[in-house]
Parts: structure tokens; C-alpha cells; sequence
């Protein structure tokens, strides 16, 4: 017994030295990705910019498990947005957090594959080196390099707890684990839906369990088989079949063929994988090689049926195999449904293990020593390749603008990499060459909508309005129905002073596309802008309804209120405004600017101070400030925070100095008040207030000349001049100025 328990002791130890050596690998073959940026490649549109991520809320919750709900996802994977949301809630919005995550999940995925390997081998050794090839082997970057690839990574750390769970009840019965490989899978199919087929693998589970099946034992699958079939009616609402690439069912099923050899070429490093896999031109170009192979695979399955039917049990080699084949069964479905891609290293992610399962099992039953010495001598320098083959695939997805210069090298007739390239340079500021790549693209297809739109916005940018306008037309002839061309025309009418057009084209851009909440937004500010207050609140609170997260919904509703004169309103929607991104400061300046009007000094005070947090740059906010600590009686802070604020903007000087005299009549201190009022019309001479309080000033200390010639010049400037002050300065000047009057 001691001895068994010593054997137990050293093998855990084993297995806990494994572990760490696998995660110090993961670690060190991707530590580069964590610094990476979010990519144009679905990580802005669906992570960093998804108004359903930018607050923990129930409303966000129901939005996100609502099938259809988040615009232009094509499948249903409400797990996967509930763990951004998670993370974004508690860590904030950083890339570096995404990709943490990403890291974190993988190296889970490692160990729990060590775990299934070990379990289904029997060899720890062995399953370590599977484990291993699984954590760095180059097709498995994707998934762990890009954001979005969270959904394979998840997915498969729930299908591969459900799977060691459901083998657990078949070799226990013990129902508790049957439950809980239950939710694992829900878990799983919420994660990324291609796990409908892993009713198939559970069964497989049984059977290399029991080594045999009868068919009074399906009302095991009965769950699953129904949570797949609900998965997928799921999925069929969450579909936008728009966004379909339409190619031919014959040539479709054609290249599936395509798909299985490229994979199995890099899965054993013959050829390095790639970030994008184009369509090819025409069947014709399909090998017949890659034909001849697929059907020799499909021989191989049908022999493999027959054989099992015969025995009535498998083996470990089969359970991989038939574990491979069952698992990239949606892979090939993704052919099938079309999309722009013909397929991607990521579907591969899950399915891997069913082969590094074969492997290690032949691996595990052969007896030849020196073969099998021969065989890990050869597979530890295959894997070290992998390793720097991985090292050069991970460099790839470092940012948008190495993404898609790959891409157009290796797909030079792909518009959406010219377009999402040029768009990386532009964001980049490398505007030129964002110009240029546009262009480019225009040459291999002028009929493609996107570059009108990029390069007219571009223009518009700039300020080259007809340049513009010319572009977008020609953009709109292609689709009259594109919200976008329409959004962006209005804009431009906008700005050429044609409110009537914009107008329209904002209105049929909310028409074409009912969800462009950037276009009823633009619409409203149009509205606001012609003091239509009544439509343009209609038009906010209608994008109030379609995205209440949105912070500039409520920012502009306050200014309508405000407008209205409906203070109290105003200052609750600028507040909610605040909850949702207490990052803009225009919302604290305006709100605090309420707050001075209505005499609430002190809130006042909070909202300005926040200004200035944000925007160290806006002085008009630092001389509120010290007009708040004026009213407050707090003149030592208000003279320092006008201090302050003359050393940083020059432009502001008359405002400055006129407060700071101000302030010093307040102390007392008449001649610094002087010296500042002074300085206040040097910069500029016609400032009626500065001449009226420099005339009280002078009248305080005697000097009625000056006084009256200052209070002369407020009255041309403007300023009413008080009736009983005049009469006592024109009582009190010297006998030269007796007779002049000053405007009343």
C-alpha cells in the first residue's frame, strides 16, 4: 500500500511539473500578443464600439441573449459577449485585458487537454508532448491572437469539461456529473454554436466507456440531442442571410475537399497557415489530388464503421479518429453555408485533439523501443519548427494594418482587405496611404461601395466638400438604399449650408437603416442646431429607445431642455449622461454651468473641477472655477485657480485679468485691482465691463478724470451705467469736463 500511495504521490507531482512547464510554454510562445492593439478585423465593431458592451446592466443581458439582437453578428454566441461584458465592467476596455483573457483560457484548454489525453492514453509522458503540440502548434494562433477568437477558446473549454464530466457518469453512473456535463454543454453551445455536433462525441464517450451501445441507452443523448436542435433554430433567428456570399451549392461541396487538405498540410507544418483562405476561381481548379484524397477519407470512414460494427467496441486510435472527423464536421457546414472566407485555422482549434488522440495512442502501443526513440527524436525537432513557425504567425495579427498587408499579398483581388487596410492607415493617421490603398481598391473594383464612402468622408475631413460630394453620389447610384452613403451625403450638404438636403438624406439614411444610430443622432443635432426643439427631442428619445447606453442621447436632450428652459429636466439628463461616460467633459462643464445659474455653488464646483480634470486645456472652465470660489468668498482659491489659468492661455487674458480685479476689490487690494482691469483693456480696448470697473475704481480712490473717461468709454462699448453713479461723478469731475453727458 505504501508503495501504490508513493507511485500516486510521484505521479501527481509528475503531472503538477507537466503543468507548469506547459504554461510557462503557452506563456512564453505568446506574451508578445497581450500588447496587441484591437484589430478593424470585428475587435472595434463587435468588442471596443459594441453599445451593448459599454455597461453592466439587465438590459444589456437581455440584449445580448436575444437572437438577432447585436447588428451583423452571424451566429449566436451570447456566452462569449456576456464574458466581454464581464470583463469590461470589471477591468475597463483595454485590449491588453481581451487578450489576457484569451491567454488565460488557452492555457486552460492546455491543461485540460493534458487531463483528456492522460485519461484516454494512459501514458502521462505522452500526453504531456500532445498537450504541447496542441498549445503552440501554428493553427491554433488565430484563436488565441485575436480578439474575437474568445469564442472558439471558450467554447472549447466548456465542450472539453463536459466531456471529461459525461466520462466520468459512463465510467461511474454517477448522475452528478451527468447533470453537470448538461450545463457544460449549454455553456458550451452559448459560447460558439459549432458545438452541436458534440451529442455524437458523448456518445463515442460511451461506447470506448462500455464497448458496446444498445439502443434502449438514447435517452442519455435525449438532452443534448434537443439543446443542439434549439442551439440551431437560435441560430436561424441571429442569422443576417444578407451578408451570404452566393456561390454555387456543386462548387461549394467541391471545395470542401480543399478544406480537409489544406488543414491536414498544416497540421503536419507542410505548408504555413494563413490568416485568410480565399474561394478559389472556378471548380476547375480544384486538384484532383485533393479529390482522390477526400475519397479515399471517405473509404476509410466507411471500413472504420464496418469494422466497429463488427467488433462492437473501438479502440483509443478510433475514438480519436472518429473524435477528429465528428468535431470538424461543422467546419466543412461553414463551406457549405458560404461566407466571405472559405474557411479558417480556428475551426481546427477544437477539433485538434481528436488527432493529437490517435497520435499519442499509436504512440502509446507501440512496442519498439528504438522506433519510438526515433519517432520523439523527429517530433522534438517538428515541434521546435512549430514553435518558430508560431512565433512568425503571431507577428502577423500584431495590428490591422500587418493583418491585411498579408492578406492583400496573399489575396490581391480581396476588396474587404483594401478597404479595412486603408481604413487602418487613416485611424493611423497616415492618411496618404490610406488614400492611396482606397484607390487601389477602386481600380480592382469600381463598383465596390465602401471606397466612395471611405474616400468621401475623407474628403469631407478635409474640408474638400464638392470633391466629396462628387464621390458619395457616385456611391449612391451603386446602392440608393446604403445608409451609410446617405448619412455621409447629408453631412456634406450639412456643411455646405444646404439644410434642406441634408435633411433628406439624413432622413432616408434612418429609413434604409432603421438600427444607424449614428444618423438619427445627426438628424437630431440638425434639428437642435434649427431650434426644432420638439423634433429633435422625438429623434433623441427614439435612439434613447434603440440604445439607452448611448451618452450623447442624453447629452443632447439636456440641451434641448435646457434650450426650453426646462432647467431641471436638463440637469437630469446631463447627469445620466455623466453615469454612462463621466468622461466627457463638455457634459461636466455645461452641468456645472446650470448649477452656477441656479446659485448651487458648490455642485457647481464638483462639476468644474471635473472639467478641468479632463480637459486641463479648457480655460473657460478654470475661470467658471474661480468665479464659483468668487461667489464663495474663497478668494485665495480663486486667485489661485486664475493664476493658474493665465500661465496656460494667452487667449484668454482679458477674461483672466478683469476677474482677478475682481477678486482683489473683493480683498481690498485696489491697486493690484487696478493693475489687472489695466491689463484687461490692453488686450482689448472696446471691454465695457473692464472700463466700468476700472470708473468705480477710480471714483472710489478719488481720480474723477479717470473715472469719467473710463465710464465714457463703457457706455460706447455698451454698458448701461448707473443713473445715481453718473449723477455723482458728473457732480464730482473737474470744471474741463462740466456739460458732457454719457449715454444712460
Amino acid at each position: 500500500m505504501k508503495i501504490i500511495n508513493s507511485l500516486c504521490g510521484m505521479k501527481i507531482i509528475k503531472n503538477c511539473v507537466a503543468s507548469i512547464a506547459l504554461i510557462l510554454i503557452v506563456c512564453l510562445t505568446y506574451r508578445n500578443v497581450v500588447n496587441y492593439p484591437f484589430t478593424n478585423w470585428d475587435d472595434i465593431k463587435y468588442i471596443s464600439q459594441n453599445p451593448v458592451l459599454k455597461k453592466l446592466n439587465v438590459n444589456n443581458v437581455v440584449r445580448i441573449f436575444t437572437p438577432g439582437a447585436i447588428p451583423d453578428e452571424v451566429i449566436y454566441i451570447p456566452f462569449t459577449y456576456l464574458s466581454f461584458l464581464i470583463e469590461r465592467s470589471l477591468f475597463g476596455q483595454e485590449p491588453t485585458i481581451v487578450h489576457r483573457t484569451n491567454l488565460i483560457l488557452h492555457v486552460f484548454n492546455v491543461l485540460l487537454v493534458f487531463k483528456l489525453l492522460s485519461t484516454i492514453g494512459r501514458n502521462d509522458h505522452l500526453a504531456g508532448i500532445g498537450a504541447l503540440i496542441f498549445a503552440i502548434h501554428p493553427i491554433q494562433v488565430e484563436a488565441v491572437a485575436w480578439c474575437m477568437g474568445r469564442k472558439d477558446l471558450l467554447s472549447s473549454f466548456f465542450a472539453l469539461l463536459a466531456i471529461l464530466a459525461f466520462y466520468q457518469y459512463a465510467r461511474d453512473g454517477c448522475k452528478k456529473y451527468y447533470v453537470v456535463s448538461v450545463i457544460l454543454f449549454v455553456f458550451g453551445l452559448l459560447s460558439k454554436p459549432s458545438l452541436i455536433t458534440l451529442p455524437l462525441i458523448f456518445l463515442l464517450v460511451h461506447v470506448y466507456v462500455h464497448k458496446s451501445f444498445k439502443i434502449n441507452e438514447l435517452w442519455k443523448l435525449a438532452p443534448f440531442v434537443v439543446l443542439s436542435i434549439l442551439c440551431l433554430w437560435m441560430n436561424q433567428m441571429a442569422i443576417d442571410h444578407h451578408s451570404r456570399v452566393m456561390l454555387p451549392l456543386k462548387f461549394r461541396i467541391m471545395c470542401i475537399s480543399l478544406v480537409i487538405f489544406g488543414w491536414g498540410k498544416r497540421m503536419l507544418l507542410l505548408e504555413k497557415p494563413e490568416l485568410f483562405y480565399c474561394w478559389p476561381e472556378a471548380v476547375n481548379n480544384l486538384p484532383m489530388l485533393h479529390l482522390g484524397i477526400c475519397f479515399l477519407i471517405a473509404i476509410f470512414v466507411i471500413l472504420l464503421y464496418f469494422q466497429l460494427k463488427k467488433q462492437n467496441s473501438l479502440n483509443e486510435i478510433q475514438f480519436g479518429l472518429i473524435f477528429f472527423i465528428i468535431a470538424f464536421l461543422p467546419a466543412a457546414g461553414v463551406v457549405i453555408e458560404t461566407r466571405e472566407f472559405m474557411t479558417a485555422d480556428r475551426y481546427g482549434y477544437f477539433p485538434v485533439i481528436g488527432i493529437l488522440i490517435s497520435c499519442v495512442c499509436i504512440l502509446a502501443v507501440n512496442r519498439n523501443r528504438l522506433l519510438k526513440q526515433m519517432i520523439l527524436i523527429i517530433l522534438s525537432g517538428w515541434i521546435l519548427y512549430g514553435f518558430f513557425v508560431t512565433k512568425s504567425q503571431i507577428r502577423l495579427w500584431q495590428n490591422s494594418i500587418s493583418i491585411w498587408s498579408h492578406i492583400i499579398e496573399k489575396c490581391p483581388n480581396l476588396l474587404t482587405a483594401y478597404n479595412n487596410l486603408g481604413m487602418a492607415y487613416i485611424n493611423g493617421g497616415k492618411t496618404e496611404k490610406g488614400i492611396a490603398v482606397f484607390k487601389q481598391g477602386l481600380n480592382a473594383d469600381p463598383s465596390y461601395i465602401n471606397f466612395y464612402n471611405n474616400l468621401g468622408k475623407i474628403y469631407f475631413e478635409s474640408g474638400k466638400l464638392e470633391e466629396a460630394k462628387s464621390l458619395l453620389l457616385r456611391g449612391l447610384g451603386l446602392d440608393p438604399e446604403n445608409g451609410r452613403t446617405l448619412k455621409n451625403l447629408g453631412d456634406v450638404y450639412r456643411n455646405l449650408g444646404d439644410f434642406d438636403h441634408a435633411e433628406r438624406y439624413y432622413k432616408n439614411a434612418v429609413t434604409a437603416n432603421k438600427d444607424y444610430i449614428s444618423a438619427y443622432l445627426v438628424l437630431g443635432d440638425l434639428y437642435l442646431k434649427q431650434k426644432r426643439y420638439a423634433e429633435a427631442e422625438a429623434m433623441f428619445l427614439n435612439v434613447a429607445d434603440r440604445d439607452p447606453e448611448n451618452p450623447s442621447v442624453y447629452y443632447n436632450l439636456a440641451l434641448i431642455y435646457e434650450s426650453k428652459g426646462h432647467i431641471e429636466d436638463a440637469i437630469s439628463y446631463y447627469q445620466a449622461a455623466i453615469d454612462l461616460n463621466p468622461r466627457y467633459w463638455e457634459t461636466h462643464y455645461n452641468l456645472g454651468n446650470l448649477y452656477f445659474a441656479n446659485g448651487s455653488y458648490h455642485h457647481a464646483e464638483e462639476e468644474y473641477l471635473n472639467t478641468v480634470a479632463l480637459n486641463q486645456s479648457f480655460i473657460q472652465a478654470q475661470i467658471n472655477l474661480g468665479s464659483v470660489y468668487l461667489h464663495l468668498n474663497q478668494l485665495d482659491k480663486a486667485e489661485s485657480v486664475y493664476l493658474g489659468a493665465l500661465q496656460i492661455d494667452s487667449n484668454q487674458r482679458v477674461g483672466i485679468h478683469y476677474n482677478l480685479g475682481l477678486l482683489y476689490l473683493k480683498k481690498n487690494e485696489l491697486n493690484s485691482a487696478i493693475m489687472h482691469l489695466q491689463n484687461s483693456l490692453l488686450f482689448d480696448d472696446n471691454f465695457g465691463a473692464g472700463h466700468y470697473q476700472l470708473a468705480k475704481v477710480y471714483w472710489h480712490i478719488g481720480k474723477y478724470e479717470d473715472a469719467f473717461i473710463h465710464c465714457t468709454k463703457a457706455a460706447g462699448a455698451g454698458i448701461i451705467v448707473d443713473r445715481h453713479f453718473l449723477i455723482e461723478l458728473s457732480q464730482k469731475q473737474e470744471p474741463g469736463y462740466k456739460g458732457k453727458t454719457i449715454k444712460q
